[in-house]
């Protein structure tokens, strides 16, 4: 692996030259691959702490005897489920931006910066573009 302190923007052209093409749609490709899985993710995180909170609720709602200890132990699994998660979309967020640094170095070459532009419908822009 190659630290990004060791890779000056010269080194990096030089590592992709005349794959450029192909290291774009790599890096399109894994950055989406990147989302789907923050996505999925967030599915079972979510699933995990409803149903601790859902358990929660249903401890409080009933008669058990040791209801407080219980709401404890749910509780404190909650934290853990949500520092989890935490956690993890920090990871996930380093990663789709490892990929979406690569998009935006590679992609003058190919394609232009259309990643990189943004238009907008209002009348100054329309002026500017025509």
């Amino acid at each position: 692996m190659i630290s990004t302190d060791s890779v000056t923007p010269e080194k990096y052209k030089e590592l992709f030259e005349g794959k450029e093409t192909e290291a774009l749609h790599q890096a399109l490709d894994i950055r989406k691959f990147e989302i789907e899985l923050y996505w999925k993710r967030a599915t079972y995180f979510w699933t995990f702490i409803g149903a601790t909170l859902a358990g929660f609720f249903a401890v409080q709602a009933s008669s058990v005897v040791n209801k407080v200890d219980l709401s404890v132990i749910l509780s404190c699994l909650g934290i853990v489920f949500s520092f989890a998660w935490f956690c993890v979309n920090r990871g996930s967020k380093y990663w789709q931006e490892n990929w979406e640094k690569h998009v935006d170095v590679l992609e003058d070459e190919v394609t232009g910066p259309l990643y990189k532009v943004v238009l907008s419908r209002n009348a100054s822009t329309e002026k500017n573009i025509n």
